[in-house]
């Protein structure tokens, strides 16, 4: 027998809209981090968001440090993944990815 879906409705209905805003323009970070926000629609109503950073490790800005400016949670992750001095992957990063 299966298991009921714990969903409260069917997610092939949800739709994403995505969109990028230039909202770190004028921030030291703008050309280290790009913030993408995604809207979950169903019926065109917005259900839920989520918001996704693009991390350029090759630029001016150390990401470390504009991922630590940006957010706790973000710089959880830059402390996890990268190394401090370089702001490039940390020694072993690559394991730890799938």
């Amino acid at each position: 027998m299966n298991a009921p879906s714990l969903l409260p409705g069917d997610p092939s209905e949800l739709r994403l809209r995505s969109s990028y805003t230039d909202e770190l323009d004028d921030t030291s970070q703008a050309d280290t981090l790009e913030r993408w926000d995604v809207a979950i629609l169903h019926e065109e109503a917005q259900v839920g968001e989520m918001t996704f950073y693009r991390v350029h490790l090759d630029r001016v800005m150390n990401a470390v440090r504009a991922m630590e400016e940006e957010s706790e949670e973000l710089d959880e992750t830059a402390q996890a993944l990268l190394d401090p001095s370089t702001g490039n992957f940390a020694e072993g990063a690559g394991e730890w990815l799938p």
